[in-house]
Parts: C-alpha cells; sequence; structure tokens
C-alpha cells in the first residue's frame, strides 16, 4: 500500500517533495518528479487527510492533469498501471474513460505488485501472443469494467465479497479470447491468478456469465 512507501529519494536522501520541478515544463518531467510533487501535497496541503489518501486520490488525479498538459508518454506509461494499484478502487478519483484514455496514451504496460510498494513503475511490455479468457466478478451494470483476471477462484472471490459486503447482486463475467490488442497492462506477481489485466472495454464484446461460487477462506487472502 502506499502508506508504507518511503518519504525519501534513495538516490540522494532528501525528501521527495524536494524534488520538485517547478521551474520546467510537464512534457520535461519524470516519473520521480510527478512523485514527489504527490509528497508536496501531503506534507503541505491540509486539505490531504492522510498519506494514503494523497496516493489513493491525489496521485491519480495529478497524472490526469499532467497527462493532458504535455506529460510525456513514457512517463505516463510508467505511472499509469502503478498508480492504479496506489490504493483500493481507482473509479473514485478518475472515471473508467479517463483511465481507459491514460492507458492508451501510455501504451501497453507490466508492473509488479511487489515492487510498486517499493516506488517502482511500470515498464513497456509486449502483449500477449495469443487471445485469453478472462473473467471478472461484478453486478451486471459494472460488467464491463477495465480490470480482469484470467481466475475463476479470483472472480469468484471478488463477486462473493461484493455480496457479502453491499449486498449486491453479482455474478461472474467470462470473456473468451481477448485479442491481444485489447490488453492494455498487467500486474504480475499479485494474487489474481496469472495477473490482473487491463483491457479495452469499449470494444463489442459477447459476455458468459456464472453464479458465484463461495472461495475458501484460505484460497486467496484474507
Amino acid at each position: 500500500m502506499a502508506n508504507r512507501r518511503s518519504t525519501k529519494c534513495s538516490d540522494c536522501g532528501t525528501k521527495w517533495s524536494q524534488h520538485i520541478p517547478f521551474n520546467r515544463e510537464p512534457s520535461t518531467w519524470t516519473a520521480l518528479d510527478v512523485l514527489a510533487l504527490v509528497e508536496n501535497e501531503w506534507e503541505n496541503n491540509p486539505s490531504v487527510p492522510s498519506r494514503e489518501f494523497a496516493y489513493s486520490t491525489v496521485a491519480r488525479q495529478l497524472l490526469w492533469e499532467l497527462a493532458a498538459h504535455g506529460l510525456h508518454d513514457a512517463v505516463v506509461r510508467e505511472l499509469t498501471l502503478a498508480v492504479w494499484r496506489w490504493g483500493e478502487t481507482p473509479g473514485r478519483a478518475l472515471t473508467p474513460k479517463r483511465w481507459l484514455k491514460l492507458f492508451r496514451q501510455g501504451g501497453h504496460a507490466e508492473v509488479d505488485n511487489a515492487s510498486v510498494d517499493e516506488g517502482r513503475f511500470a515498464h513497456a511490455a509486449p502483449r500477449p501472443e495469443a487471445p485469453v479468457s478472462l473473467r471478472r466478478g461484478a453486478p451486471m451494470l459494472w460488467r464491463n469494467g477495465l480490470a480482469w483476471t484470467t481466475s475463476r477462484q479470483v472472480a469468484d472471490f471478488y463477486a462473493y465479497g461484493r455480496i457479502q459486503r453491499d449486498g449486491m447482486a453479482t455474478s461472474v463475467w467470462e470473456i473468451r479470447d481477448v485479442p491481444s490488442e485489447r490488453i492494455l497492462g498487467r500486474v504480475i506477481g499479485s494474487e489474481d491468478g496469472d495477473g490482473e489485466l487491463i483491457i479495452d472495454p469499449t470494444a463489442s464484446t459477447s459476455f458468459a456469465t456464472r453464479p458465484p461460487t463461495r472461495p475458501s477462506t484460505s484460497s486467496i487472502r484474507t
């Protein structure tokens, strides 16, 4: 989680917030410069209640604003998938339409789930060579989202968890043979089967669906 991140630059030992390049155009900023701006918001903006909020909300909104004002596509690629993983519920900070635009702007990338907490960013990576079948646990209204998994077990976990937590009618949705060009990013090394895959949900999609199966308490996480 974001609140475990170091407050200091590993290269020079100073606080991240001292790296903000206010005198430069966003087109020259690096991913570390954006990180410094997030830290500055946490340290100096009284409306930011916690460091976790800075990473789960402020960072996502800043990335959107900077990308719209000339942040280099390579930096957008480094940050988008990492920022997606900083905190829960990415849709609270940015709409799916805005997330989709960021993923498209940066191009396909991968990030290791464990390295996100260590201040590392995503990197360019080839898309899958063959079509993949993906699953998602969600209510019908949200079935066509960005985040999917290859794991039946993980899809059940999310679907069943939403039934228990929110009392919402939820199913496991499956789309088969998703072409590689629809894959926008992948989080590897996570509990989500072969990883969490981000896809372009705007293409025409045919869904298979089933009721969720209650997962065992030890199968994924508590």
